[in-house]
């Protein structure tokens, strides 16, 4: 009972002793952070499932500002609802636009558009790119990877502004498909988050090689895309699925990228993957 109670103690709050013995009904390890829970525990709670409420409810508090939980935090199971939140996200975008536009002209509702984007996700997308590309520009791995999961910098929260503005540019300019535009962006700006996500190694400063969501399977990630695919399909045909594919390419770079470079992702890849996959629609939108 000892040795039981010694292990509870130092159960997942101080690594490197673990809850070994049963983790399932350790309360601590069960209300742990996902990266801060033992080796083998799902990373998310057994009683979560994908198609749960507690699912779509922990996907929105990771990705909106209601709710409690950072948006940092490794994302389990509820990735399979990630594109639904996107795509309300994108219906609040419309409709801001819709309210804006016709009173002040297109580039005033575009940056009240990105305003409410910024408020409605904590900056996360923004900041979180802005990070992951100031880290990239360093030549040391080890250094590179502190700056991604350190404190915000001068240089990331510049970097964040930049990418914020040229999401402001790229609503701005586009005109005709700008419906399309306003829903679809925050839809695959969350589908990249999964892509990315699914598979993935987490980049560790000692050189572990794990993944970056162990609770994250197949299942999720399938659903995801299928949703998304004929979400898309079924409201835009052709053209979201051209746009479906070129938000697609800069993640596949991005991902193979932060793998070469850092060995693996952060809580701020996810975050670039979303502010990338936003912008890209917009731009090729605006070239009709």
């Amino acid at each position: 009972m000892t040795a039981l109670k010694d292990r509870l103690e130092g159960c997942a709050y101080a690594p490197p002793r673990h809850c070994e013995a049963m983790p399932s009904i350790c309360p601590r390890c069960l209300g742990a952070p996902f990266w801060l829970r033992p080796e083998g525990m799902p990373s998310t709670p057994p009683a979560e499932r994908p198609l749960s409420l507690a699912a779509l409810t922990g996907a929105i508090r990771q990705l909106t500002v209601f709710g409690p939980a950072p948006v940092d935090d490794k994302p389990g199971r509820s990735l399979l609802w990630y594109p639904l939140v996107g795509l309300l996200l994108g219906w609040l975008w419309l409709a801001v636009d819709l309210i804006v536009a016709p009173l002040v002209g297109r580039l005033v509702a575009s940056i009240a558009v990105g305003i409410t984007g910024v408020l409605v996700t904590r900056t996360w997308p923004s900041l979180a790119a802005g990070r992951t590309f100031a880290s990239l520009s360093l030549h040391d791995r080890d250094e590179a990877l502190r700056y991604a999961n350190g404190p915000l910098t001068a240089a990331a929260a510049i970097a964040g502004v930049l990418i914020w503005l040229a999401l402001i540019y790229s609503l701005a300019c586009v005109d005709r498909w700008r419906p399309i535009g306003l829903v679809c962006a925050p839809l695959f700006g969350r589908w990249a988050m999964v892509v990315l996500a699914y598979g993935s190694r987490a980049a560790r400063l000692d050189g572990k090689r794990t993944k970056y969501a162990k609770g994250v399977t197949f299942e999720e990630f399938g659903w995801a895309s299928t949703a998304t695919l004929a979400l898309v399909f079924w409201g835009t045909g052709l053209l979201g699925i051209l746009l479906l594919v070129c938000a697609a390419i800069p993640i596949i770079g991005l991902r193979v990228a932060m793998h070469w470079r850092l060995d693996g992702i952060t809580a701020a890849s996810l975050g670039a993957a979303c502010a990338i996959a936003e912008i890209v629609p917009l731009l090729v939108l605006a070239l009709f």
